[in-house]
């Protein structure tokens, strides 16, 4: 997809092409303090071997999330989805999703595909919600997301769509720190994203692979070689 933020006087601040993800909130204030603590550990010798990249996101995430008790990082979002107006309260994170897997962990939306012209929206309505979409949601898990919703826990869905406009609303607090295919993008208040579809090939491991979604015309050219 191709997008970015735009200022509060509606003029561009930063334009990108996303692959992967888009995210604004808790996890893209997580990958500030991982990149930070990623090169504080990269300066201590050895000690990058056993604090590996993952372990560091991990702790960021935490430290992140603890501190969502103290200070008030939640933001409303007007969403527009391919015309229609959905409206969020509350939130600590908003993710834009292209590919099926987040963070090499996690599946918001089984139904999903990478080439199928569409990004989902991930709205992480408050700490209950994260906490579902974490357990629920991670691959090999042995509750999944239905289950935690049985028994009361909260549980956003996923909405998808092929071009997005967002409005975020701050309670005159900072802009959630935003991020694109994880790296640090700056914070805007509202978001013009738009999908290319089928714009790249993408070669996959195979056990990721849904043979019934799956367009095999490049494995034939290539066997023809």
């Amino acid at each position: 997809g191709a997008g970015g933020p735009v200022g509060r006087d509606h003029r561009p601040i930063h334009k990108e092409l996303m692959f992967d993800s888009f995210s604004g909130g808790l996890g893209a204030a997580a990958r500030e303090t991982r990149n930070r603590d990623r090169e504080r550990v990269g300066r201590i010798p050895g000690l990058g071997a056993i604090y590996r990249d993952q372990m560091v996101y991990a702790g960021a995430v935490l430290r992140r999330f603890i501190e969502s008790y103290v200070v008030d990082v939640k933001f409303d979002l007007d969403a527009v989805i391919d015309g229609k107006v959905t409206q969020f309260e509350n939130l600590l994170d908003v993710i834009l999703k292209n590919t099926k897997i987040f963070g090499g962990e996690w599946i918001f939306d089984e139904s999903t595909e990478s080439d199928d012209g569409k990004i989902e929206l991930v709205p992480v309505t408050g700490r209950r919600d994260f906490g579902t979409k974490l357990i629920g949601s991670l691959r090999g898990s042995p509750v999944g997301v239905d289950d935690l919703a049985s028994l009361g826990f909260e549980h956003a869905p996923a909405i998808a769509g092929a071009k997005f406009e967002l409005a975020i609303r701050t309670n005159n607090g900072p802009l959630p720190a935003a991020q694109i295919d994880g790296e640090e993008v700056p914070a805007g208040d509202r978001y013009y994203i738009d999908v290319v579809a089928r714009a790249l090939r993408l070669i996959v491991p195979r056990e990721h692979v849904d043979p019934s979604h799956t367009d095999r015309s490049a494995a034939t050219s290539l066997t023809g070689l």
